[in-house]
């Protein structure tokens, strides 16, 4: 993407959010924010302007995740679970919140938000003054950005906190806030922040709307400084609510019909052998949900797609047991979940994963009876970001994949490896998915003036459907190349040859 275009993305996006001002072209190698992070020069957050297109708003999507599926889930455990069985038995037993620990101060912990490069934010538990859970919402708003400030970030790579005490800067003074609706206006007493760069500034908007916003059925956020009605972080002036889709990053939202799709080639009764969620994983920034399915009958193809909808809906998010601001729900009609005795299906068996952006899986059954009634699946997400749906073959598998890499996510490509400002070998895999014209899928590489050094194409799983299909391809980069380089993965349009659904993935030649 050209200079350019990107400079007219970064505007319209920060159009409505931040209103412009003379932005100051502090290098990143000289900013404070590049001292935290150990990258190599020429990559990482140097990439961070473009960033400024998280601003670009989305349209909040209808309708509550409990409506259909379970009522009452437990709080779910905080331990991540990468894998999960069907037959785990029933839910367990609720955790009761931690009681305060001897000594002068006592200690719950809280959700906050860190920042990463070119990502959304990640949610981590930190300890937090006691007491917190039992405070009133304002109040446990405040004592979340209080207890942000100048956190140590955690020792996930890549992990940073931008929101910190400054050597020589003002301390933080006060937190207030105030709710109305599903609107929290925090004003936050710290002195000013007209210092931070371009960088410092996405990373610290990003980390205060998702740390404010954890707050049950609170979705957006007004930053304020005392007095006025704005606020000042770096290169921009804050006045408009935000929620987490202004400032996850990502520039395009994959929906269809509506956010729904429906797919498959017909009934074909199949047993659940397994659904297991996880995050971060396959991809940063990738949530993966995975439902196993063993036929009951022989395929009648080869690439047989199983019946399914999936949909998009605004979560109830009422208390901690209902924890996701969006639900992706997956509804499966001809599937059947065989439980073991004693499980006690209509009461929503559910599978925490506590991990940015899925925060657990509640299954329940689609109708009653004794018959095979079909199993819906709604995960719960920390947030709305491009997902799609696909289906892997030996073992059949229904598999939901949740945002990736912003820069390298468009409507109809993925591109899960290699991540943006990767260093590369000479010849290096390039995987993902798309939903492309009869599954032809096409690739190009850059070099750091912009000429084409290599060019290609693969042929993915699925094509001209509303289900994505894999595709995996090499690609080997001539002996002349090195340093920057950028890959663009696209299709075809079949109308005019333009290229479609194009990422571009910039990367380094050693």
């Amino acid at each position: 993407m050209s200079d350019e275009r990107r400079d007219e993305e970064t505007g319209r996006a920060l159009g409505r959010a931040i209103e412009s001002q003379s932005i100051r072209s502090t290098p990143y190698a000289s900013s404070r924010l590049a001292q935290k992070v150990d990258r190599p020069a020429g990559r990482g957050w140097t990439y961070v302007l473009p960033m400024a297109a998280a601003l670009a708003l989305f349209v909040a999507m209808g309708a509550f995740f409990f409506s259909r599926g379970p009522q009452g889930v437990a709080t779910p455990d905080t331990s991540p679970s990468p894998s999960m069985s069907a037959t785990t038995g029933p839910a367990p037993t609720p955790t009761p919140p931690p009681t305060a620990t001897s000594g002068p101060i006592a200690t719950e912990s809280a959700l906050v938000y860190f920042a990463r490069d070119m990502l959304p934010p990640l949610g981590h538990s930190i300890p937090a003054a006691a007491p917190f859970r039992t405070l009133p919402a304002a109040e446990r708003i405040s004592a979340r950005v209080r207890t942000l400030w100048g956190a140590p970030a955690p020792s996930t790579a890549g992990l940073i906190n931008a929101f910190p005490s400054r050597p020589g800067g003002s301390p933080l003074r006060n937190v207030t806030t105030t709710l109305s609706g599903d609107t929290a206006t925090v004003i936050i007493d710290a002195g000013t922040w007209d210092g931070l760069s371009s960088a410092e500034t996405i990373a610290l908007v990003g980390q205060l709307v998702y740390t404010i916003t954890e707050e049950p059925g609170i979705r957006r956020a007004v930053l304020r400084e005392p007095g006025k009605d704005h606020m000042v972080i770096g290169t921009g002036i804050l006045k408009e609510p935000l929620s987490r889709e202004d400032v996850n990053g990502y520039r395009t939202f994959n929906r269809t019909d509506g956010g729904e799709i429906t797919a498959g080639d017909g009934q074909l009764a199949a047993d659940i052998v397994d659904w297991r969620a996880s995050a971060e994983d396959v991809a940063p920034g990738l949530g993966r949900f995975v439902v196993e399915l063993k036929p009951t009958g022989p395929l009648p193809h080869q690439g047989f797609v199983p019946s399914f909808t999936a949909k998009l809906e605004q979560g109830r998010n009422a208390n901690d047991q209902e924890p996701g601001k969006y639900v992706l729900r997956l509804e499966l009609p001809d599937a059947y979940w065989p439980q073991t005795p004693g499980e006690a299906f209509h009461c929503c068996p559910f599978k925490p994963v506590d991990k940015t952006p899925i925060r657990l899986v509640a299954a329940y059954p689609l109708g009653s009876g004794s018959g095979r009634p079909g199993v819906g699946f709604g995960i719960q997400l920390d947030d709305a970001r491009p997902w799609r749906v696909t289906v892997m073959q030996s073992p059949l598998r229904v598999v939901v994949d949740i945002g990736g890499h912003p820069d390298a996510v468009s409507d109809s490509v993925a591109v899960y490896r290699p991540q943006p400002g990767a260093t590369v070998d000479r010849t290096f895999t390039v995987s993902g998915l798309a939903r492309a014209f009869e599954a032809n899928v096409s690739w190009r590489l850059r070099d750091q003036s912009g000429r084409i050094v290599a060019n290609g194409f693969t042929t993915a799983s699925i094509g001209t459907s509303a289900v994505w299909g894999s595709f995996q391809t090499s690609v080997t980069v001539p002996p002349t190349v090195t340093g920057n380089a950028t890959l663009e993965v696209f299709w075809g349009s079949p109308r005019d040859g333009s290229d479609v659904g194009l990422v571009k993935v910039r990367l380094w030649v050693p």
